[in-house]
C-alpha cells in the first residue's frame, strides 16, 4: 500500500470541525478514542495549507464512526458531516476549493454551471489540498474520481462508503446552482476498486 499520501492540515481540521457540529464534542471525543486518533483531542490541525495528515487518518475516523454508530445510522451521519464539511469549507476557505471569485452567477446554463464549478473545485483540491482529484464528462454525467481517498485505508467493504463525500458533494452541488442532486458512488476503494467514482447527472 506504500505510505498513505499527507493532506492539507485545513482538510483534517475542517473535516473534524464539522464532526464536532454533526456529534458534538463528546461525541468527536468518542470517535477519536475508537478511530486511535488521540492525538486530534482539543488540538485539531491548524486551517492552513500545509502537509501534515493522512487520508489514513482521515479514513480510521470515518471508519470508527461506523463503529460507533452503526452501519445505518453512521451513513446519515457522515452525510450531515460531509454537508457541514462544505458549509464550513466555504465560510473559512473558499479559496481552498476554488470558490474564490467564480461568477457561477452569470452563467445561464446548469450543465456549464455545474461543469465549471466542478472543474474549480477539482483543480482547488489538488492544489490547495494535495487531493489526487480529477473530473471527467460523458454525454450524461460528470465524473468526480479520487485516485487515492480515505477508503483505501478503510477495511474492505461489500458496498461503497465515502458517505462524507457523497454529502461534500451534494452540498456543494446545491451551493453552486440551487438544485438538490442526487450523488453517487459508483466505485469505491473499500471495495476492491481502483478509485473512488461520483456521479453527478448534468441534468438536475
Amino acid at each position: 500500500m506504500g505510505e498513505p499520501r499527507l493532506i492539507a492540515n485545513a482538510i483534517m481540521c475542517i473535516f473534524l470541525e464539522a464532526v464536532e457540529e454533526v456529534l458534538g464534542d463528546k461525541g468527536l471525543t468518542v470517535v477519536l478514542k475508537q478511530a486511535g486518533q488521540e492525538q486530534f483531542l482539543g488540538q485539531k490541525p491548524p486551517n492552513d495549507t500545509e502537509l501534515g495528515p493522512s487520508l489514513q487518518e482521515y479514513g480510521l475516523i470515518e471508519e470508527a464512526i461506523e463503529q460507533v454508530y452503526g452501519d445505518r445510522g453512521a451513513r446519515a451521519i457522515l452525510m450531515r458531516i460531509g454537508r457541514a464539511n462544505f458549509r464550513r469549507s466555504l465560510e473559512e476557505r473558499g479559496k481552498l476549493i476554488g470558490l474564490t471569485g467564480l461568477a457561477l452567477n452569470l452563467i445561464p446554463s446548469y450543465e456549464a454551471k455545474l461543469g465549471l464549478f466542478l472543474k474549480n473545485f477539482a483543480s482547488a483540491a489538488v492544489k490547495h489540498g494535495n487531493l489526487p482529484v480529477r473530473l471527467e464528462e460523458d454525454e450524461d454525467n460528470f465524473y468526480y474520481i479520487y485516485d487515492d481517498s480515505p477508503a483505501h485505508y478503510r477495511p474492505e467493504k461489500d458496498r461503497p462508503c465515502c458517505f462524507v463525500t457523497v454529502g461534500l458533494l451534494k452540498e456543494a452541488v446545491k451551493w453552486a446552482t440551487g438544485k438538490e442532486v442526487n450523488v453517487e458512488e459508483k466505485t469505491c476503494m473499500a471495495c476492491g476498486d481502483d478509485v473512488c467514482t461520483f456521479v453527478i447527472p448534468k441534468k438536475a
